[in-house]
């Protein structure tokens, strides 16, 4: 279970690299290439699930690796990438845009985003800020698109 554990979290080891987050977001954008035809309802269905497993996978891997919100922890830049990038037109340049914009509000983490990610704790604390990191990225994508 250990191992699985750190699979998973590590985002198959690109967590392990001094690019995980990076790499964990790319994992993500597949994740979204591949799910993101589901039918509206099927796909909410599977990222809320897929955001409660980071959640617990999080927490467990936080206690293996003793560190808090460990950089080798990526499950969580996957669910925030795909919330990115969800109910948008599905185009190259929003894939871009929307990787572009989650990965400078996660390594920044201006306010509001700072403040989830230090108030809560464990398994949840490590998920939230990168799913506010995905939210805020795909309102500045939406409002972009529709200024273009």
């Amino acid at each position: 279970m250990k191992r699985l554990t750190i699979m998973l979290a590590s985002g198959f080891g690109v967590g392990y690299s001094p690019a995980g987050g990076t790499l964990g977001s790319v994992w993500g954008l597949l994740l979204f290439t591949c799910l993101h035809s589901l039918p509206p309802l099927t796909y909410v269905l599977t990222l809320v699930t897929f955001f409660f497993v980071a959640v617990f996978i999080s927490s467990q891997a936080e206690r293996i690796f003793g560190e808090k919100d460990s950089g080798k922890i990526v499950i969580d830049e996957m669910v925030g990438m795909m919330i990115a990038v969800s109910f948008l037109p599905f185009s190259f340049q929003n894939l871009i845009l929307g990787f572009i914009f989650f990965r400078v509000l996660d390594i920044f983490k201006p306010f509001p985003i700072r403040v989830l990610e230090k108030k809560l704790a464990g398994g949840l604390g490590v998920v939230m800020d990168d799913v506010a990191a995905g939210l805020v990225a795909n309102l500045l994508l939406r409002a972009i698109t529709h200024w273009l």
